[in-house]
């Protein structure tokens, strides 16, 4: 497999065919990341450098370096490490520089953040070569607002509520960048429109397999706090008719929602469904974790980007461990090693780490 060195300019400057390892790490609801290993020479240094971008040939994404490790072992071995972010983080490097109230279709709340943030902006935060890609016409509906916020962070929460997905795509051949959105297809077996794919030991499709699923941290009603003290304070609330033991109840604080903002007056209602938006966010944030990962027998009868891709709806199917699950591709991690290729898939809302714990706990 051959990787393709441009640098910021997207113009091509070197080609690699020969390389210790790779691991490309796709996410649906978040931004991908790799790492490259490879023997040093002098020639490789003049081209593997911070900020220069990684290709993969026949991809959509491509990644930028931003970190570089050089190791000698006592063999006297030197080898090159570099990892980094899809092309997707460079919009991680603006803010929502204003508040933004927003009431209509959700991909074109998306499309306005970026636009505004990072396209059609003052010439200092103009991400160059970057244009808006081809609407793909998701029109949830969305009532919110935001201010000062990093762009990744809230397209990060936004459309995980909303189950889309999102990436900027390289268009090397006319030198740009494309913000995209995306969804996935449904290919579980609920639907009947095209043939599903189906995941079990009983196809011999999945090599490795191992499932968790815990309700931990699960909420399931909210009360979202907006602006005012005491008994001035406007509350409203997510999921009330939820009762008993089922009932999990969790505080939103939202007084960073302001019903005027830009010389822009909301109305009672207006307001209260951009805090049931603040809190149907938080609720996503909260749900039981329910995930399913698998190393995918790549010579089985499911093929990789063929019968399934990122963000698919696929069904999950263990007799042994009473397992039937419908739910989405979320991350796929493609790695080369030895001359070989191996698939790592997972399913589901992966499982919480510390550190979306402490930013959960920092965002609200």
């Amino acid at each position: 497999m051959e990787l393709f060195i441009f640098n910021k300019e997207l113009e091509l400057i070197h080609i690699i065919d020969v390389f210790n390892s790779l691991c490309w790490r796709r996410k649906y609801y978040e931004v991908g990341e790799f790492e490259l290993e490879i023997e040093l020479t002098d020639d490789i240094l003049k081209y593997l450098k911070i900020g220069n971008i990684i290709y993969k040939k026949d991809d959509l994404e491509a990644g930028y370096i931003n970190t570089i490790r050089i190791d000698l072992d006592n063999e006297g071995k030197e080898v090159i490490k570099v990892s980094g972010k899809f092309l997707t983080n460079y919009i991680g490097g603006r803010i929502v520089w204003d508040t933004v109230t927003f009431n209509g279709a959700i991909e074109n709340y998306i499309r306005n953040l970026v636009d505004k943030n990072c396209i059609n902006t003052t010439i200092n935060r103009k991400i160059p070569k970057l244009e808006l890609g081809i609407l793909k016409n998701l029109n949830d509906n969305i009532n919110c607002q935001t201010s000062y916020k990093n762009i990744i962070e809230e397209l990060t929460e936004v459309l995980t509520t909303y189950e889309i997905g999102y990436r900027i795509e390289l268009d090397y051949r006319n030198k740009k960048l494309l913000f995209q959105l995306y969804k996935g297809i449904d290919r579980s077996i609920n639907q009947q429109n095209i043939s599903p794919c189906v995941f079990s030991r009983e196809f011999e499709n999945v090599l490795s397999q191992s499932y968790f699923n815990s309700n931990e941290n699960l909420k399931t009603t909210a009360l979202i706090g907006g602006e005012g003290e005491g008994k001035d304070r406007v509350l409203t609330e997510i999921n009330n008719n939820v009762s008993g033991l089922d009932r999990l109840e969790i505080f939103v604080d939202a007084r960073d929602l302001k019903k005027e903002s830009n010389d822009n007056t909301l109305t009672e209602e207006e307001y209260l469904k951009i805090l049931q938006q603040r809190g149907k966010e938080k609720l996503y944030q909260n749900l039981s974790t329910n995930t399913f990962e698998g190393t995918i027998n790549l010579l089985s009868n499911n093929s990789y980007k063929r019968d399934f891709e990122l963000g698919d709806i696929v069904t999950i199917l263990d007799r042994k461990w009473n397992i039937t699950i419908n739910t989405r591709i979320t991350e796929i991690e493609e790695v080369y090693e030895n001359g070989g290729k191996s698939i790592n898939v997972i399913f589901g809302n992966k499982i919480p780490t510390i550190l979306d714990k402490i930013k959960s706990k920092v965002r609200w």
